[in-house]
């Protein structure tokens, strides 16, 4: 039996797509990340996006002329290409269009995955488990359905959510639960040697798992939304809505993360003491604060399309001026046309220095480092796929924890409190910083501070 789908597709809202976005270079900044070639039932209008995706990525004109000499082995010409856009009334609805194509692609895809299913449950061999199959259709349900949400934090939503669970254990009760500019780092030394957060520059932070890395760049996020009032875009490829806002209530409130997680212990024993419930309520204004100059998007696996669309959206938003990626190996990396780990990443990374470069905004990326690393101070080398990630860079921070290199098995473990940044940049000296850490609350300051330096706000 032939499976129908000639009814579920909207031949008006394609084509109303493709001539927003042929009529408006712009438009295609709103949908980018919401909309794919696949999701197009007319094959020429998904061809016709793919390439005006192609250009974008590029930075290549997206307009009739280009798109139309670019297609011409594709058979589509340039008098159907002209008519989308006169048919197009305006391209002010392109995301409206956008989002009843997408609807009529997980209609299709839901199709035929019942038609799949139903197939192979008819197939089904005796010792085959029901089970597993039904979490396996399950998962895909939810791959098709998930695929275009965009996951902003509402700062005050979750920090609700956290505030009434942190209460609800301590109470045993959970069932209810343009022009130039510099920005500071929290470090005085750090922003002497790097010249600061410049605009147009790449920065990578290379640090080895649970070194405190993303805690160190939630700790310069806070500082500059709170105490510089900079906008700034957070992509927060590993960690949850509210694994995020956890750790900046913990850096704001000067309060252990984990005891806002887990506020008392196996035994019973409370570990919030008053002080911390007080400085955590007397926070909370400000975090919602901080979430009228953050902006934070939780999606694993990106690729670079979405990454360029969510930071050109966010210029439109908020004119955000910094933006941080938590971690580069986590991003979605084209490895097609046979290239190398290391040769993919090294056109990725170039093509976030092209963003910053062409939108005047600085980009901060962390990178994991190789398992080597382990033991000794990192150098560039030991950043994984390293590649072509030196020259595309502005800064490199190579971030080590003190204690674990000073540690040797079968020793006492030393609590140094100390973090060691050795900056290698492109044009300028090279450097080492010291800096002092919390790393319970996610705080760095500088050696020959006190405990908070100069921290006035925060």
């Amino acid at each position: 039996m032939k499976l129908e789908l000639h009814n579920l597709y909207n031949e008006q809202a394609e084509l109303a797509v493709i001539g927003s976005c042929l009529m408006d270079a712009k438009a295609i900044t709103r949908i980018l990340d919401k909309l794919e070639p696949s999701d197009f039932y007319i094959k020429r209008c998904g061809i016709v996006y793919e390439q005006i995706v192609n250009n974008f990525a590029k930075n290549i004109a997206i307009d009739l002329v280009t798109i139309s000499n670019n297609l011409k082995e594709d058979e589509i010409s340039a008098t159907w290409l002209t008519e989308c856009v006169n048919n197009c009334v305006s391209s002010a609805n392109v995301e409206h269009y956008a989002n009843i194509v997408k609807e009529f692609s997980k209609r299709r895809q839901m199709r035929l995955l019942l038609v799949k299913k139903n197939k192979g449950i008819n197939e089904i061999e005796p010792n085959h488990s029901i089970d597993e199959l039904a979490l396996e259709i399950q998962s895909e349900i939810l791959e098709i359905t998930s695929r275009d949400t965009i996951r902003n934090i509402d700062f005050q939503k979750v920090v609700n959510i956290l505030d009434t669970r942190m209460y609800s254990r301590l109470n045993r009760d959970d069932t209810s639960i343009d022009g130039y500019w510099r920005f500071n780092y929290t470090s005085k030394r750090l922003t002497d040697i790097t010249g600061g957060i410049e605009p147009q520059s790449l920065i990578i932070l290379g640090a080895l798992k649970k070194s405190g890395k993303t805690k160190f760049i939630i700790d310069q996020m806070v500082h500059l939304t709170v105490n510089q009032k900079v906008p700034i875009l957070f992509l927060s490829l590993e960690m949850g809505e509210e694994g995020v806002t956890r750790l900046i209530w913990s850096r704001l409130a000067k309060v252990n993360s984990k005891y806002i997680k887990m506020p008392i212990d196996s035994y019973g024993k409370q570990l919030l003491e008053e002080d911390d419930l007080r400085q955590l309520r007397q926070t909370k204004p400000t975090i919602e604060e901080i979430g009228s100059k953050m902006i934070v998007d939780t999606r694993s696996f990106l690729d670079f399309n979405q990454i360029k669309a969510k930071i050109l959206q966010s210029i439109q938003m908020m004119d955000i001026k910094v933006v941080f990626l938590d971690y580069l190996q986590r991003c979605r990396i084209d490895t097609r046309h046979n290239q190398t780990d290391a040769k993919a990443i090294e056109l990725f990374t170039a093509g976030l220095a092209d963003i910053a470069r062409d939108y005047k905004i600085a980009i901060v990326v962390l990178s994991q480092l190789r398992k080597v690393a382990e033991g000794k101070y990192a150098t560039v080398a030991d950043i994984k796929e390293s590649g072509g990630i030196p020259e595309n860079a502005t800064h490199i921070l190579l971030f080590n924890n003190v204690d674990r290199i000073t540690h040797t098995k079968g020793a006492e473990k030393p609590f140094t409190n100390n973090t060691v940044i050795d900056v290698v940049q492109r044009d300028g000296d090279s450097g080492r910083i010291v800096l002092n850490h919390d790393l319970r609350i996610g705080r760095f300051w500088d050696t020959d501070e006190g405990l908070f330096g100069d921290e006035t706000k925060i």
